[in-house]
């Protein structure tokens, strides 16, 4: 601060300037990250150029405060939603068409759309007769012989009682 305040009025604010950003930039430093594409297939040049205009209009409706311009704004918003979902409609129809095994593109279109993977399941554990088990052939034994025994055990019980 010495040399803040021993310097003249207009050095001052230089000096200052270069010490906060200085100071800033060892408190914040830039990181740099990169952002992942999304390629959308179904989305066209017509739906890319749609929603730029709806972008300008609605900048442009905002900046005047005009109403009329607003409700056309929103009129068009809902246009483009409805041309949207079409095209991606369209799109997955048609893949769904042209493939040789419509049932696995389906669910790959349904997985690929709400994100769930296949999940692993390579840590599966269970407790039988105070014994910790992880060999999933002797897990699935277990359960095997439980549910086996379930019906064995209710059909002799049952003798001769409707169920």
């Amino acid at each position: 601060w010495q040399t803040v305040f021993l310097s003249t009025v207009h050095e001052k604010f230089g000096i200052f300037y270069s010490t906060f950003i200085n100071y800033f930039n060892i408190s914040f430093p830039k990181k740099c990250f990169k952002t992942k594409k999304v390629l959308n297939k179904w989305i066209n040049q017509e739906l890319k150029e749609e929603k730029q205009n709806i972008i300008k209009l609605n900048k442009k409706a905002r900046v005047t405060n005009d109403l009329n311009l607003s409700k056309l704004c929103k009129h068009k918003n809902k246009i483009y939603k409805t041309n949207l979902l079409t095209a991606k409609k369209d799109f997955f129809d048609q893949k769904i068409k042209k493939s040789k095994n419509k049932n696995k593109t389906t669910w790959n279109i349904i997985n690929s759309e709400t994100g769930d993977k296949l999940k692993s399941f390579n840590n599966i554990k269970i407790k039988n007769n105070n014994r910790v088990i992880v060999n999933p052939l002797k897990i699935s034994k277990i359960f095997n012989e439980f549910f086996t025994g379930m019906i064995s055990a209710n059909v002799n019980t049952a003798n001769g009682t409707c169920i």
